[in-house]
């Protein structure tokens, strides 16, 4: 059986207005979506790049970058 822990860390994200619709997007796709569920996976999907591509996406969004999401 998988050990589920404990949330216990809240963490507030700034986005702007382009970031912020399309993570309403994201949630409004699926009704077990929620931002922190969207969020948590898209840290999971950065853990799993090597580490050439993450800092490619680190920099991009750094540099503004995302447009194209």
């Amino acid at each position: 059986m998988a050990k589920i822990s404990a949330k216990t860390h809240t963490t507030t994200l700034r986005l702007d207005d382009g970031t912020f619709g399309r993570l309403q997007r994201m949630v409004a796709e699926n009704p077990l979506y929620s931002p922190s569920h969207v969020m948590r996976g898209a840290l999971l999907a950065l853990s799993r790049l090597t580490d050439s591509e993450l800092e490619a996406c680190i920099l991009a969004v750094a540099k503004g970058g995302v447009d194209e999401l």
